[in-house]
């Protein structure tokens, strides 16, 4: 079930939604939290066929390239060690 968003877009109203989403689905809450952090994984696997496709069209040394680019750019270290969902943003 999907409470309606009436709270302010700004401040604590995304956590005050967050709270109702998750009283409203409490059985099921764990598993759309667990497929919700296993998008996480699939982007992390995507990120490396892209890398792997880099290294078979151009050389190791433009993949090479490519994965540090990405591996430290500052929202890829902020957020994939913690496999939230914002990771997905990078």
């Amino acid at each position: 079930m999907v409470p309606p968003f009436s709270g302010k877009p700004l401040g604590w109203g995304p956590w005050e939604y967050g709270q109702r989403f998750m009283d409203a689905n409490r059985d099921l809450y764990f598993s759309i939290f667990f497929r919700a952090r296993l998008m996480v994984v699939f982007l992390g696997l995507a990120t490396e066929a892209r890398l792997r496709l880099a290294r078979s069209l151009f050389g190791v040394r433009a993949a090479a390239v490519a994965a540090s680019l990405f591996l430290l750019s500052p929202p890829v270290l902020a957020h994939a060690s913690l496999a939230t969902v914002d990771a997905g943003a990078c």
